[in-house]
């Protein structure tokens, strides 16, 4: 095939080229995903039975990717760049491919922060966590209100 009088090569020769440049492109791609780390972030409350008392606010750690990390904080981050840490854990936590582990405080420490903090009385929370390379992973916003955080951690009235 002549390009304005040069000789270009044949169609099978570009789509070689060009099968060849995208292999590489996506061989980079692939190699620069799996060297970064992926932290699955979920949390959950946690009941006494049947009284219905929340006891606890847990957030888990799940590595998903390939690369090991340490995470170094964790607690719910506040649409105003405050945050609530979990501060009874011992830090770091190690957590290798596939590892998780659960980070746990209780529900009267949010309400206590919530009120010393002056909390409007409905607040959204995101729980996070941070590695030592200061990348901070989080889940789903929390919608909070004060007044029905307060009643969840009072016990109910015995029945008659």
């Amino acid at each position: 095939m002549h390009f304005w009088g040069i000789e270009i090569g044949s169609w099978a020769e570009w789509f070689g080229a060009v099968g060849t440049i995208g292999a590489v492109v996506t061989t980079m791609f692939l190699q620069h995903r799996q060297g970064k780390v992926r932290i699955k972030v979920n949390c959950k409350t946690n009941y006494s039975v049947p009284e219905m008392i929340l006891l606890d606010y847990v957030i888990e750690a799940i590595n998903v990717g390939p690369i090991p990390t340490e995470i170094t904080a964790a607690g719910f981050l506040l649409s105003d760049k405050r945050h609530i840490g979990f501060y009874h854990e011992k830090y770091p936590v190690r957590l290798e491919q596939e590892e998780s582990h659960e980070f746990k405080e209780k529900g009267q420490a949010i309400l206590a922060t919530a009120q010393a903090e002056h909390f409007s009385e409905k607040f959204s929370i995101w729980p996070y966590v941070r590695n030592s390379r200061g990348q901070i992973f989080k889940t789903k916003r929390i919608k909070i209100s004060q007044k029905a955080l307060a009643e969840a951690l009072k016990p109910l009235p015995p029945e008659e």
